[in-house]
């Protein structure tokens, strides 16, 4: 439903010029041509508007409707765009090939796209264009290849969006190497002495965490009864007791 005007509030207590720079084109433009928002900024940036924002690519429109899902991220997701965006138009800049150099910078981007990915293919799937979303996941995997990306919590949102595509061959797949790399680093840390442990407790506390947020990806896609649940689990049990809640 289009809606006569936008209600929202600001963030903080402080307004700055650029917010109000925003505010005026915004004001100024009365839906005569798009306005864009980058996924890249600071929600601070996004001046409480969050819940108005269509998401196309690697930008959220600006638009008069609430778009909001519960996917945890700002506003909705208009597929048909952001697919053919990310699908033909977006370049890697030869990612692909395995023969650029990804630096730390590039390597935080690839964070950024594949939660983007993950997003797409799991806003598809929940249209019921399940086909699709598994085109968006396997290209995701063929531009972002394991040994130029290798296996972190970002891709624990690819997996489930695999899970809801109904493919379990290539749920388990991601699933299983996403185990893997953690309870190898928890493996590891488990052997090191307690003087020694207490300087890497915060990556302790991550992997326990990234852990605990795959058994709960199980839970939700209805997969109790797959063999990785009770792996996970399991972990669970033998490395939980090693997480430290921070101290306040």
């Amino acid at each position: 439903r289009i809606l006569s005007q936008l209600n929202f509030t600001l963030p903080g207590k402080t307004i700055l010029k650029p917010d109000m720079m925003v505010l005026d084109i915004i004001a100024a433009n009365q839906w005569k041509r798009p306005i864009y928002f980058a996924i890249s900024v600071a929600s601070d940036a996004y001046l409480g508007m969050q819940d108005y924002f269509q998401q196309e690519g690697l930008t959220y429109r600006l638009v008069p409707m609430k778009k909001k899902i519960s996917d945890g991220y700002p506003g909705g997701v208009q597929t048909d765009l952001m697919y053919n965006n990310m699908m033909t138009k977006f370049a890697f800049g030869g990612m692909e090939t395995g023969k650029v150099y990804i630096d730390e910078n590039i390597r935080r981007m690839t964070n950024n796209l594949q939660s983007n990915f993950a997003r797409l293919a799991s806003a598809l799937a929940g249209e019921g264009k399940k086909d699709s979303a598994l085109k968006v996941l396997n290209y995701c995997e063929k531009m972002m290849p394991e040994s130029d990306v290798p296996v972190t919590y970002y891709k624990i949102p690819l997996a489930q969006a695999w899970y809801k595509t109904g493919d379990m061959d290539g749920a388990n797949k991601l699933t299983q190497k996403l185990f893997d790399t953690f309870t190898g680093y928890l493996a590891y840390y488990s052997k090191l002495s307690t003087g020694d442990r207490n300087n890497v407790q915060q990556q302790v506390n991550e992997n326990v965490y990234f852990l605990d947020r795959m058994r709960v990806m199980m839970e939700q896609a209805n997969q109790k009864e797959n063999p990785l649940y009770k792996k996970i689990t399991d972990a669970l049990n033998q490395y939980g007791p090693m997480y430290v809640a921070p101290q306040q």
